[in-house]
């Protein structure tokens, strides 16, 4: 295999597999089972967009009930009544469920610690 680069000839790299065979596959699958644990899920995340204050206080506390030590997202929006309104909720109703909650950089989401 050539390249032509700027006027040169060079020779293509060939790939891994090209290279190694199946023994190439099967290195990546064994890195691939080595670094699973490294890798971090998402946290869940409840988006109220479009909720009422009545349902948020309802979906709000089961989804905080059914996550038991996770840290979770809850996405208010950055202005309107549910951004101001979860601190209350925090302190009050859903005090037993948080164990400490912060709003992220973005302003629009709440990112919450939950109580095992």
């Amino acid at each position: 295999m050539e390249n032509l680069t700027a006027g040169r000839k060079e020779e293509c790299p060939l790939s891994a597999y090209e290279k190694f065979g199946d023994k190439a596959k099967s290195s990546r699958r064994k890195i691939m089972r080595e670094h699973a644990g490294n890798l971090r899920r998402a946290p869940a995340k409840l988006d109220l967009h479009g909720q009422t204050v009545a349902e948020s206080e309802i979906l709000v506390a089961d989804f905080l009930r059914n996550r038991p030590g996770e840290t979770v997202e809850i996405v208010t929006g950055r202005s309107g009544k549910l951004r101001t309104l979860f601190p209350e909720w925090a302190n009050g109703f859903l005090a037993p469920y948080i164990v400490e909650y912060s709003l992220m950089p973005t302003g629009g989401a709440w990112r919450v610690r939950v109580r095992k």
